[in-house]
């Protein structure tokens, strides 16, 4: 079974929120210090979201790798972090869920709950080599560093054909060719799977979509 630390699930969060709100409209900081209006005192955010050139989060996130699901008290405890910080918006992902309390908590003061699975968490660690792959488009790095991840666990070329079907070209070219110099036994394999599949067609043109399928508000 894959296991992840807070920190690092802190920091997938941090890459999916990335990749919602890009740089240079925004920017996107891990583990902020930031003093509450009421209590005076220094609030920690895992993940905080700012206009380019403001200092103020409009956005502020939590994230919870807990084994069991988030129970109400912590709910309680980020509404009211929220509100000392003066951010609009309030994310909070779990990769065990939530408790119906804490759920209908969450509801009444607009508070966004979503689950970032242990496996999707893992994935993110790709992101940055994705990145690194294809500099100048970012919209297909989450379905590489998909891809990637399959590659590097030994995955079957089928799950990685299926992590980058809808990608173009530009990027699928990237991505063989990091594949043959860092992993060339995997990527042989793979390429060798596509050319006795030939029918399997790439679409070249998919949707835009959030890293989240459901994107989050920026509220004015």
């Amino acid at each position: 079974m894959h296991t992840i630390d807070s920190k690092e699930y802190e920091k997938s969060l941090y890459e999916k929120l990335l990749y919602d709100f890009p740089p240079p409209m925004f920017e996107v900081i891990q583990d902020l210090k930031v003093k509450g209006r009421y209590s005076r005192g220094t609030r920690q955010i895992d993940v905080a979201v700012c206009r380019s050139g403001e200092c103020q989060p409009f956005l502020v996130a939590e994230a919870k790798c807990h084994q069991r699901t988030v129970e109400i008290r912590y709910i309680e405890a980020f509404i009211t972090n929220l509100k000392d910080v003066g951010a609009k918006i309030g994310l909070m992902v779990s990769s065990s869920g939530f408790t119906a309390p804490g759920k209908r908590l969450a509801k009444s003061f607009g508070i966004d709950l979503r689950i970032l699975s242990i496996e999707e968490a893992l994935e993110t660690k790709w992101y940055p080599i994705a990145r690194q792959i294809f500099p100048w488009d970012w919209a297909f790095h989450p379905e590489m560093a998909a891809a990637l991840s399959h590659i590097n666990k030994g995955a079957s070329p089928k799950c990685v054909i299926d992590a980058i079907e809808q990608i173009p070209f530009e990027e699928w070219d990237a991505f063989v060719i990091y594949a043959l110099n860092n992993h060339s036994s995997e990527a042989k394999d793979f390429l060798e799977f596509v050319t006795l599949n030939h029918h399997l067609a790439f679409r070249i043109n998919p949707p835009i979509r959030s890293i989240f399928h459901n994107p989050v508000l920026i509220v004015e």
